[in-house]
């Protein structure tokens, strides 16, 4: 998926999951299974930053719900989370919940209101309760992804016949 300048873009998944993308960004779906209330996610970020709100995958099948990013893995365990591509890495925050972002060099566990930054070595700086810059700018340009999950318009259910396949790509 690709977000050019002055746009952004929102999803809703068939497990509840909300992803909202900012402008200017890249993010890829690299595998999506869900079906009888179980399943397993894989996103990765390229460049740019998203919001999410996990759903029922990360809630019913922990460890299954992962998103890679320049510098690290974030391991989303039932969770409101986010991060954004920094000239310097990556900006890593967990709103609600936990997450673990893991690279070749260290880990992070981010508990709720945690912030930490990751350079493109991997590794990764002091967890702070104040978000960095770019995630400020973030939670400003994704601040309507609760209510946007609440709208009618980004139900996603599968029509009669089709099913919740895997998606790899």
């Amino acid at each position: 998926l690709k977000v050019e300048d002055a746009s952004k873009l929102s999803i809703k998944f068939t497990d509840g999951s909300l992803l909202s993308l900012i402008a200017n960004t890249e993010f890829k779906i690299a595998n999506y299974q869900f079906k009888d209330g179980k399943g397993s996610y894989t996103g990765e970020l390229i460049q740019g930053g998203f919001k999410a709100i996990s759903g029922q995958i990360a809630k019913s099948s922990p460890g299954t719900s992962k998103v890679k990013t320049p510098v690290a893995t974030m391991a989303v365990t039932g969770t409101t989370y986010e991060a954004c591509t920094t000239e310097d890495g990556v900006a890593f925050g967990c709103e609600q919940g936990q997450v673990t972002s893991t690279s070749d060099t260290g880990s992070a566990l981010l508990s709720e209101g945690n912030f930490v930054t990751a350079n493109f070595s991997g590794d990764f700086g002091e967890i702070t309760d104040s978000p960095p810059p770019a995630l400020e700018i973030l939670q400003q340009e994704t601040a309507d992804l609760e209510t946007l999950g609440e709208s009618s318009d980004l139900e996603s259910t599968p029509t009669e016949g089709e099913e919740e396949s895997p998606t790899e790509g």
